[in-house]
């Protein structure tokens, strides 16, 4: 897919390797490609639905990709699309309407979060007013959790290209361009390692901002008459 290939040489940079000369004067003439995006520019917000992105395009050369050139274009962040369709189950929950089951089945299945059960917290009408911060903040981790999967996939396609090219004699330039790649992937694993953090330090405040409105509606509803009670919390 060039759409994906052109993104991953714009995160990692990329080095390709031309022939140069012919016959037994041939050699591997090695040209750089440098980083053009970070890894949080394609997170991105969950409120941009979309962002112009700095790129390369393999100009049709789909199997090589021989000659890629700078160019930009425009994408929908992964934390947009994730609040999307976190907004989608929402508004499903609300109206009392059918979830989308392709968008249920991939904030279930393809996350450590609670996120359906967060969807559901944030449907209630008693937590209206800090709702959709909450899908903000849960997309963000979502986002990132796909980021991080995305980049170890990457890295390990990369420690097995690198391996086998330390096994043959004359990759040494490309030995070389894959040792640039790792290097570059451990920036990325370590800017993606205080992303997180900060999103789960949001994460843990809102927690606790929640556990204390339980605690003071479960005070509030115990000195209330059953009626009066039962009526507040067929209201939530």
């Amino acid at each position: 897919d060039d759409s994906e290939k052109e993104l991953m040489m714009a995160l990692v940079g990329t080095t390709v390797l031309r022939k140069v000369g012919s016959g037994a004067d041939m050699t591997l003439q090695p040209e750089s490609y440098p980083v053009r995006i970070s890894l949080h520019e394609l997170v991105g917000d969950p409120l941009n639905s979309s962002a112009t992105i700095p790129t390369y395009s393999c100009g049709g050369d789909s199997d090589k990709c021989m000659f890629p050139r700078p160019s930009t274009r425009s994408e929908k962040p992964f934390a947009r699309i994730v609040y999307e369709k976190a907004k989608g189950l929402q508004d499903a929950i609300i109206n009392r309407t059918a979830p989308n089951q392709n968008d249920l089945r991939l904030l279930t299945v393809t996350t450590s979060m609670p996120m359906y059960k967060i969807i559901q917290v944030s449907a209630m009408p008693s937590r209206a007013y800090f709702g959709n911060d909450l899908l903000e903040q849960y997309s963000m981790t979502v986002a990132w959790e796909i980021a991080a999967r995305y980049i170890e996939d990457l890295a390990r396609n990369i420690d097995k290209m690198l391996t086998t090219a330390v096994a043959q004699d004359d990759s040494i330039n490309k030995v070389e361009a894959l040792e640039r790649i790792r290097s570059r992937l451990e920036e990325v694993r370590r800017e993606m390692k205080m992303e997180r953090d900060e999103i789960y330090q949001q994460i843990n405040k809102s927690g606790a901002m929640i556990a204390q409105i339980e605690h003071i509606e479960r005070y509030l509803y115990g000195s209330l008459s059953s009626q009066i009670a039962s009526s507040l919390r067929f209201g939530r």
